[in-house]
């Protein structure tokens, strides 16, 4: 009896790594390891840049609030209780 190898499943994974890593420059783009590896460090960079991103408009819209509550001569704490209402 031959050996069963689910061939159909990893060549649908590897076509869906391939996929995503159309674009890059060099092997990155056709050779197997250097595209998977490629594409799952820019995975890693998109990750951690969304926090990153998040973090950074948070701050920069304490700083809007913090601005505008000195120009209106309004506490912050009072500032945002007027501002939810």
């Amino acid at each position: 009896m031959p050996r069963s190898v689910n061939a159909v499943a990893s060549r649908a994974r590897r076509k869906k790594m391939m996929k995503h890593a159309k674009g890059y420059f060099g092997r990155r783009k056709n050779a197997w390891t250097i595209a998977k590896n490629a594409v799952e460090k820019a995975w890693e960079y998109a990750y951690r840049d969304r926090k990153i991103k998040e973090k950074f408009s948070f701050t920069l819209d304490c700083t809007h609030k913090r601005c505008s509550s000195f120009a209106w001569h309004v506490l912050l704490s009072i500032y945002g209780k007027s501002k939810s209402q």
